[in-house]
């Protein structure tokens, strides 16, 4: 018998803007690898974009997220692994 390949979870992350500009997300993962993959894919993509190295996007980010954290509440919906977040 051959080796059996080990599952990995399915998952989806969604990241929508609305016309005021206001993000709406919906993770329909659990796993924490899936979620470290998405945030390299758009850090890369970012990064591509800008021309901007990474230590330079990161401390972009962490001054942004401040300021969020004031403005976005997290809303749990009653589905398995799914988080859906509005900016307020």
């Amino acid at each position: 018998m051959g080796k059996r390949k080990k599952k990995h979870p399915l998952g989806q992350i969604v990241i929508e803007f609305d016309e005021l500009g206001r993000m709406h997300m919906d993770v329909r993962t659990g796993a924490n690898a899936q979620m470290i993959m998405a945030i390299m894919g758009i850090e890369g993509f970012l990064k591509s974009v800008t021309g901007l190295d990474t230590e330079t996007i990161r401390q972009l980010v962490d001054e942004e997220k401040t300021d969020m954290e004031k403005r976005i509440k997290p809303k749990l919906k009653p589905v398995e692994d799914f988080i859906d977040t509005e900016e307020v």
